[in-house]
């Protein structure tokens, strides 16, 4: 017969979800569909992760989590009230070494004190007033060993250039799961609009 503990049993914690918010600037379909062809044609040369071969180009601001489901971005927007929507200008390729001394391959951008200026309006309404390292950029794909650049057989061919109008900040959302396997998709939570100026570019 089974003998009843003389201890309580200690009660199982119940894990609160957790979320994760991405904000980022998200560039027009031509420019993301020019990056993915970049992503593809390096891929056929040097086989690049898949994370990065299937990601949506983007401009990474920063990730915030919370166990919050409905994350108010009220705060983030009235910090941004004052920001006009401006073009970025994208000025060709750009690598920089990793820790682990591969390189990360990405495109560069002109609007980099704009840009800037928003990461730092946006970390300090989130609390955070450091001034952490933050250099704006596209990326085409990362961890990109010496012996992969040998196989790539002309540079230039991802030297591309372009534009586009920033109109708003993204705002993606997922759910982390434990130990963060399998990884869940972000999906779009809101977008903080910029002021629209006059032109003929906003129909104005």
């Amino acid at each position: 017969m089974d003998q009843l503990s003389l201890f309580n049993e200690p009660a199982q914690k119940i894990k609160k979800a957790v979320y994760e918010y991405f904000f980022l600037i998200s560039p027009d379909q031509a420019i993301r569909d020019a990056v993915r062809y970049l992503k593809k044609r390096l891929n056929a040369e040097v086989h690049i992760d898949s994370g990065d071969l299937h990601s949506v180009p983007h401009i990474s601001l920063f990730k915030t989590r919370t166990t919050d489901p409905l994350f108010n971005i009220d705060p983030f927007a009235a910090a941004l009230s004052k920001s006009h929507a401006f073009e970025i200008q994208i000025t060709g390729l750009g690598a920089f070494e990793q820790y682990n001394r591969k390189k990360t391959f990405y495109l560069k951008l002109k609007e980099q004190d704009i840009i800037s200026s928003i990461f730092y309006t946006l970390l300090e309404c989130r609390g955070d007033k450091s001034q952490t390292d933050f250099t704006p950029h596209l990326t085409i794909a990362r961890n990109i060993s010496e012996g992969q650049l040998s196989w790539i057989q002309n540079l230039n061919d991802y030297n591309f250039k372009g534009e586009f109008f920033c109109t708003a900040i993204t705002v993606l959302k997922r759910q982390v799961n434990p130990n963060e396997s399998p990884k869940t998709r972000f999906e779009v939570y809101d977008e903080i609009h910029l002021l629209k100026r006059t032109n003929s570019f906003f129909g104005a």
